[in-house]
């Protein structure tokens, strides 16, 4: 998964087997994009999913902020939901709401599913273009209850910071007699060789110690 793979305006959430198996039926009434205060992002719309629902539960009532109406329909491995946030948002997370009665349907639930974003508006949900953001494997968080909306996170790389090749969070002498160990062939813990390449060169050498000892 890229470092910046979830900021994105486009988002496709692909769902490939609900709690009652790879057949059956899916529904669930909403899904949001959360951003990093974890709130939900308002101007998020649906423009394509599938299949269609039963009746009038289909796939736009996924996004059509309210919790009362649901996507309802029949499932056979695949159901896909394509959203535009209108802006490009950094996601650290995105929110299901369950519908009106899974407590009397939780095999109903999706448990697999994967979420892509793009900053392209991509129409295909196979479309290459496609950039994987999180996904989820018989993933059993969403129970027997109606109406609940479940959050799921979405992981974010810790910046590497340039010179603090110990990965304590801070440039200082420690990350200079770490740096001057690992160039001479000793064995360091914690070592970060991203941080440690200072000129980007693809080499850890003395070239970045001495960039190191200017920025202390």
């Amino acid at each position: 998964i890229s470092d910046d793979a979830s900021k994105c305006r486009y988002y496709n959430l692909v769902i490939t087997r609900v709690q009652g198996g790879f057949w059956g039926t899916i529904q669930f009434s909403e899904f949001d994009i959360l951003d990093k205060s974890l709130k939900e992002v308002k101007d998020l719309y649906i423009y394509a999913g599938g299949p269609e629902g039963y009746g009038g539960e289909d796939w736009d009532n996924a996004a059509d902020n309210r919790v009362k109406t649901k996507y309802c329909a029949p499932f056979y491995g695949y159901s896909y939901f394509l959203f535009d946030a209108c802006n490009e948002v950094d996601a650290y997370g995105y929110r299901i709401y369950t519908a009106n009665d899974t407590e009397d349907c939780p095999d109903r639930n999706p448990c697999s599913w994967k979420l892509y974003g793009s900053n392209t508006q991509l129409t295909d949900p196979a479309d290459p273009g496609w950039v994987l953001i999180d996904e989820r494997e018989d993933d059993w968080t969403m129970e027997a209850t109606n109406y609940t909306p479940y959050d799921f996170f979405i992981d974010h790389p810790e910046p590497v910071i340039p010179g603090d090749v110990n990965g304590d969070g801070k440039v200082d002498a420690t990350d200079y007699q770490a740096l001057r160990a690992y160039i001479v062939g000793k064995p360091v813990e914690d070592f970060v060789p991203e941080a440690a390449d200072l000129n980007n060169d693809g080499n850890i050498n003395a070239q970045d110690l001495v960039l190191l000892i200017q920025s202390l």
